[in-house]
C-alpha cells in the first residue's frame, strides 16, 4: 500500500516545497492574471486556472509514465529515478546559484513556449471561466526544472495512471501557494524571491535529490549483489 501511496506523496510534497520556486517562475503571472479580473470573480477564476494547470500536468504524467513503461521493457536500468534525482539535485544548486546548468535544460523548454505564448495571449486578460480554463491547460507547458523533476519522478512509475495521478499530486501541492499569492498581495511573491529564502530551499533540494540518489543507486547495488547469491541457490538445489 505504501508503496504505492510513496511516489504521491513524495510528489506532492515536491510541490510544497517548491512553491518558492514555482511563485519566482510564474507567481509574476499570477498577480497579473488576478489584477485583471473584476474582484468578485478573482477567487473564481483564479480556482478555474489552477485547478487547469494541475489538469495539463496530469496529461504530461500520463504521457511520460507511457514512455516510462516503454523504457522499463526494454532495460533493468533505474536510469528514470536516478534522472529524477540529479534534476533535484541540479534544481538546488541552481536556487543557491552555485550551477546554473539547469537554465540550459529550461531554454529547450522556452523554444517550445514561444510557440505556445502567443497562443495563450489571446485569452488574457481571464474574464471569463473558458479563458481560465484555456490558460491553465497552456501555462501547464510553460518551462521549469521543478515541473521536470516531478515529471520525472511520474515517469519512473511506468504507468500511464500512476504518471497522472503523480503529476496532479505535485500539482495539487503548488496549488495553495499559487492561490494565496494571486488573491492575497505581491509581498509573498518578493519575500520568496529573496536569496535567503532561495538558498534555504535550495539546501533543501540538495539534500533530497542526494538522498533520493543514495536510495536508488542503494537499492540497484543490493538487487545486483543478491543476484549471484540467488543463482547460486537456485544451482545448489539443481545439482541436489
Amino acid at each position: 500500500m505504501w508503496n504505492e501511496l510513496a511516489p504521491l506523496v513524495s510528489a506532492c510534497v515536491l510541490g510544497l516545497v517548491g512553491s518558492g520556486h514555482c511563485l519566482g517562475m510564474c507567481g509574476g503571472i499570477t498577480v497579473a492574471l488576478n489584477a485583471s479580473a473584476a474582484e468578485e470573480k478573482r477567487l473564481r477564476l483564479s480556482t478555474v486556472y489552477q485547478v487547469f494547470r494541475v489538469v495539463s500536468y496530469a496529461l504530461l504524467g500520463a504521457v511520460v509514465g507511457g514512455l516510462g513503461h516503454v523504457f522499463e521493457r526494454w532495460t533493468q536500468l533505474p536510469l528514470l529515478p536516478v534522472i529524477g534525482a540529479v534534476l533535484l539535485l541540479m534544481l538546488g544548486l541552481y536556487l543557491m546559484r552555485f550551477w546554473n546548468v539547469l537554465v540550459y535544460l529550461e531554454k529547450v523548454g522556452w523554444r517550445l513556449w514561444s510557440h505556445i505564448a502567443p497562443i495563450q495571449k489571446r485569452f488574457i486578460p481571464v474574464k471569463s471561466y473558458t479563458q481560465a480554463m484555456v490558460v491553465g491547460l497552456l501555462w501547464g507547458l510553460l518551462p521549469c526544472g521543478l515541473v521536470y523533476s516531478a515529471l520525472a519522478l511520474a515517469a519512473s512509475s511506468g504507468d500511464i495512471y500512476m504518471g497522472a495521478a503523480t503529476m496532479a499530486a505535485f500539482g495539487l501541492g503548488t496549488m495553495p501557494m499559487m492561490l494565496a499569492t494571486g488573491l492575497f498581495s505581491r509581498q509573498l511573491l518578493m519575500t520568496f524571491r529573496k536569496p535567503r529564502v532561495q538558498m534555504l530551499m535550495g539546501i533543501v533540494f540538495v539534500v533530497w535529490g542526494a538522498w533520493q540518489l543514495y536510495s536508488v543507486l542503494g537499492e540497484s547495488g543490493h538487487h545486483h549483489h543478491e543476484m549471484p547469491h540467488q543463482t547460486g541457490t537456485l544451482t545448489h538445489i539443481h545439482s541436489e
